[in-house]
């Protein structure tokens, strides 16, 4: 039996059918909105575990409450203009949504919190173009650390996507008392690992998909070496079944 310990199969739901016949167990993580019941919906296979949250990618469509135009100008940068913010989504209550992972998690007792995290490298893509913004990083820390408090609460591991915000992410995770982490597809450096993530009273486990974050086979084997075998996960991070 394989385990793949994240991976996105929802992201094409009209294959989600071929799940229950593939020889494996899978994490299967949320992002967004658009793909959170198909996520749902694969809680029904007994090869699956499932994982609740909101991506950075799409942490701005949470709003902490204003009009359409004081959220994407406090959260964008640079700050978009008037006519830009014209075809943006409308925000989302941050309350609203959190709540409802919240109760999707409750409703799935084994459910990680997944997949959040901090990525200062992403541009947001606007009617599947990528614009000029980016999402202030200070945006990203409060969802996400919002939705480690729900980790917290309900003592549920957590999924965590980390990229070139490696400080950043470590800081807002010690804050909490978790019962595990995973570092999705680790990009930091062994040596961040060993004096920072190994110390925390948690667990923190490791995975990597070879052809996201493992092309260099020196900076996979140190890792590898540095970080405790039963504390190493395997991944896919693919984006459909089968």
């Amino acid at each position: 039996m394989l385990y793949d310990a994240h991976c996105h199969p929802a992201e094409v739901p009209s294959k989600l059918g071929e799940i229950p016949a593939m020889d494996a167990t899978l994490c299967v993580m949320s992002t967004r909105p658009d793909d959170i019941e198909h996520v749902k919906e694969c809680s029904k296979f007994p090869n699956v575990i499932v994982a609740f949250g909101l991506h950075p990618w799409w942490s701005y469509l949470l709003s902490t409450g204003g009009s359409k135009v004081d959220h994407y100008q406090r959260v964008f940068t640079p700050a978009p203009e008037l006519e830009e913010i014209e075809s943006l989504p409308e925000p989302m209550s941050m309350d609203s949504y959190l709540n409802y992972i919240k109760q999707l998690l409750v409703n799935e007792p084994t459910a990680l919190v997944g997949e959040v995290g901090l990525d200062k490298a992403f541009r947001v893509r606007i009617n599947e173009r990528l614009s000029r913004f980016r999402v202030q990083i200070s945006h990203q820390r409060l969802v996400l650390e919002r939705q480690l408090a729900i980790a917290q609460e309900l003592k549920r591991p957590v999924s965590l996507h980390g990229v070139q915000a490696p400080g950043p992410l470590f800081d807002s995770v010690r804050q909490f008392s978790l019962p595990a982490v995973c570092l999705h597809s680790y990009s930091g450096s062994t040596e961040f690992y060993t004096q920072q993530w190994s110390k925390l009273t948690f667990p923190v486990y490791v995975s990597g998909a070879v052809i996201v974050n493992m092309p260099n086979q020196d900076k996979a084997e140190s890792l590898l070496k540095s970080v405790p075998e039963h504390l190493v996960l395997s991944e896919s991070d693919y984006g459909e079944a089968g």
